[in-house]
């Protein structure tokens, strides 16, 4: 399944998805993007969170819904192994260590 792209989450806001990322100490696997909206910050989520669906009132919604193909570093070129990833649940801080296999390895910032 190709995860990149460009997704819009139920209450509106645009996101671009750059990858998937796995945490070095927890294995954890997280969905890594990045707001479309200012301040263009960069976050990581739980996959299956993100991929998931939410309870609104009596349905089931999707958390997030693609909207577009890949559109990868259209604000920017950045370099990924330089910024700081907020989690979208506990607000710690990441950076991205490595790549793997495709994926990006994060580990949390001290």
């Amino acid at each position: 399944m190709e995860i990149n792209g460009t997704y819009r989450h139920f209450k509106g806001n645009n996101y671009e998805v750059i990858g998937e990322a796995i945490d070095t100490f927890s294995k954890e696997e997280y969905i890594f993007y990045r707001q479309l909206y200012f301040p263009f910050g960069f976050w990581i989520r739980p996959r299956d969170m993100f991929l998931g669906y939410k309870q609104d009132g009596d349905k089931k919604i999707k958390r997030f819904t693609r909207i577009a193909d890949n559109q990868k570093d259209c604000l920017t070129n950045v370099n990924l192994k330089e910024i700081e990833i907020n989690h979208s649940e506990t607000k710690l801080k990441y950076k991205i260590v490595s790549e793997s296999d495709g994926k990006f390895i994060v580990e949390e910032c001290h």
